[in-house]
């Protein structure tokens, strides 16, 4: 159900069961700079939002933002003017698959991309963190990359286990999971930044839960080797 009581949204193309062509798109437009809109996928019951939109306000807050991660783009990319606009798109590509804290996302996150893959998966958010790493502000760079990799840990179970995909407002997916290249991750990540005891700790008891998972819990044949069920 799409409800618009304020404003206008055009849809050049049809809707099956609320999954949109893909081939088609929406379009929405403000009245009086203010939208009045709510959508309900499944069964959820909508709920009208006021969202107050003042465009010129909205871009130039989202620039200003822009700005000051593509300050923080590691200097090295810039050295070279042949590869300085592809590392400028790389490093935006980065910035905007960013959203905000919410659900079980405690940390703004990293997804995959915007359109297809908007999940995490937990062995993508370990690269997720290696690369905000190289963020040029050190102090920045360790807590945005260590958001990335513990983002999965915040859903750990007592045994152990990291859900394969979680997003904050869909679904966690626990099916299968990802290989356990956490500790690989982490180690990168200790040579780049000093920890403090407390941290290593924490992060140890995470590791710890997660390796016995994968070798008493994902050994179906009971020969030593962990399964890895596609």
């Amino acid at each position: 159900t799409i409800v618009v009581p304020r404003g206008h949204a055009l849809l050049d193309g049809p809707y099956d069961n609320m999954q949109r062509n893909r081939k088609t798109r929406m379009t929405v437009t403000c009245e009086d700079g203010r939208i009045l809109m709510a959508v309900a996928v499944k069964s959820v019951e909508p709920k009208e939002i006021a969202l107050p939109i003042c465009p010129d306000d909205e871009i130039a807050a989202i620039r200003a933002e822009w700005e000051e991660f593509l300050a923080k783009m590691p200097a090295e990319c810039t050295d070279d003017p042949e590869v300085e606009e592809f590392a400028r798109v790389t490093w935006y590509n980065l910035w905007s698959c960013f959203v905000r804290a919410e659900g079980c996302y405690t940390s703004d996150t990293m997804l995959m991309a915007k359109k297809m893959m908007t999940s995490t998966w937990s062995w993508d958010h370990c690269f997720n963190a290696l690369a905000m790493a190289n963020i040029a502000d050190e102090t920045m760079a360790k807590q945005v990359a260590m958001n990335q990799f513990l983002a999965p840990f915040v859903l750990q179970t007592e045994l152990g286990v990291l859900p394969d995909m979680w997003n904050p407002d869909l679904e966690t997916r626990w099916g299968t999971t990802k290989p356990p290249i956490h500790g690989w991750c982490f180690s990168k990540l200790m040579d780049r930044f000093d920890f403090t005891r407390e941290e290593l700790e924490t992060i140890y008891i995470y590791l710890k839960k997660w390796t016995g998972w994968w070798m008493d819990h994902s050994d179906t044949d009971g020969d030593g080797i962990p399964d890895y069920p596609q």
